[in-house]
């Protein structure tokens, strides 16, 4: 079962991802980023969503990303 986070991400991402968003996030079977290039990021917020990424990928973790 899959589930659509994409609202929880930006608006994470948006307020500086606390630790235990991104545990959560990194453990969901899969993780879909929809209309991802339609929002501008910080650096920092760049960053969180890298180490979701980094994660996700050595948990073998899949992604879902829409533009």
């Amino acid at each position: 079962m899959s589930r659509s986070l994409h609202p929880a991400v930006i608006e994470a991402v948006q307020r500086q991802v606390p630790f235990r968003l991104i545990e959560k996030l990194t453990r969901v079977q899969l993780l879909i980023l929809d209309d991802f290039e339609t929002h501008s990021l910080t650096d920092q917020q760049r960053f969180h969503l890298f180490e979701i990424g980094d994660e996700r990928y050595q948990k073998r973790r899949a992604i879902l990303i829409t533009a």
